[in-house]
């Protein structure tokens, strides 16, 4: 029989695009004795699962205005924040030697060096007194899977508020403090947690769990190896037009009127569109409607169509800023 291969990969790089390329990578390239271990962190990146919509799951305006990356992943789940005060980690194995109480025994006993009892909540989540400082999610193919997470030792969670809800819902500070009271940094548990402590204790714990670790290195790819699945990861049908299907209203007051737009979203693309108003002055809306029409749900083409359409031109402007404070996704 042949014998089980334990396996540490790191990257220095900090852009998703290349992060998750990688992950796919190694899932491919595997070899089936293996289990390996890969962590790994991202710079001002928000992550949606394999099956959410980032219209609805997101503050695109916030994302936007920002620069923070925006990618879809291939596991399930909710989306989540990333910066360099959060450690990922990728447990990648064959069916055969793929078992998720083990790889979670990693992080757990890893946590014990410092004194911190942490536990599996069930709904993919490692919580310490019933505080979340780790989301878990899962895919696989090809008889080998892929078991990654969060780790947040000092993240920003400010900003994680701010870039995981959608635009037009308003929080208070009383929904900020709520929020905090359920996540957890673990620097805050103890101050000997950095990002280098977690990966060390993280090293000792894979490979008393494991056993002999054949190697600890950094994962260097050639770029040109990779470089469809970045393209694929950076790529706007990637991340917006595998979203689900579904259905927005908006609604706004202008000096000359006020606009109720609503449209539903199939494969990226408007399926239907409706425009209501009470405006007097006369302009071609029910054209815009038929111009939005199959269109993918992108800035700059909705904003040529509105340049195309609509006549007068305080109303032309007011439309186009419509879409940039709603729909400022590309």
């Amino acid at each position: 029989m042949d014998k089980q291969v334990a396996k540490i990969y790191y990257t220095s790089i900090e852009d998703p695009t290349i992060n998750l390329a990688l992950e796919t990578y190694l899932i491919k390239n595997i070899d089936p004795n293996e289990v390996i271990l890969l962590l790994w962190q991202n710079e001002n990146t928000v992550v949606i699962g394999r099956n959410q919509n980032p219209y609805q799951e997101c503050n695109l305006d916030e994302i936007n205005r920002n620069n923070v990356t925006l990618v879809r992943r291939c596991s399930g789940g909710g989306a989540v924040y990333h910066d360099l005060g959060n450690l990922n980690f990728s447990f990648i194995a064959s069916d055969k030697y793929y078992d998720v109480n083990k790889q979670l025994s990693v992080i757990i006993d890893a946590l014990k060096t410092f004194g911190i009892v942490a536990e599996y909540s069930g709904r993919n989540d490692l919580v310490i007194s019933n505080k979340k400082f780790s989301g878990n999610a899962f895919f696989s193919e090809n008889s080998k899977s892929c078991h990654h997470g969060t780790l947040l030792i000092d993240v920003d969670v400010e900003k994680m508020l701010r870039y995981l809800n959608v635009s037009n819902i308003k929080i208070d500070s009383k929904a900020i403090k709520s929020v905090k009271s359920r996540v957890v940094n673990l620097s805050e548990l103890n101050r000997d947690i950095t990002i280098d402590t977690i990966k060390k204790s993280l090293y000792s714990s894979f490979e008393k769990i494991y056993g002999s670790i054949k190697s600890i290195e950094e994962l260097n790819v050639p770029i040109e190896t990779i470089r469809d699945e970045v393209a694929k990861n950076k790529s706007w049908n990637w991340v917006y037009s595998q979203s689900p299907s579904y259905s927005v209203t908006l609604s706004e007051k202008f000096n000359w009127a006020i606009v109720e737009f609503s449209y539903d979203v199939l494969d990226g693309k408007f399926a239907k569109c409706s425009f209501n108003t009470d405006a007097l002055i006369l302009d071609n809306f029910s054209e815009l409607e038929k111009a939005l029409i199959s269109t993918e749900v992108k800035l700059e083409s909705i904003k040529k169509i509105v340049d195309d359409t609509i006549i007068n031109e305080n109303v032309r402007m007011d439309i186009s800023r419509l879409f940039e404070k709603y729909i400022s996704c590309v």
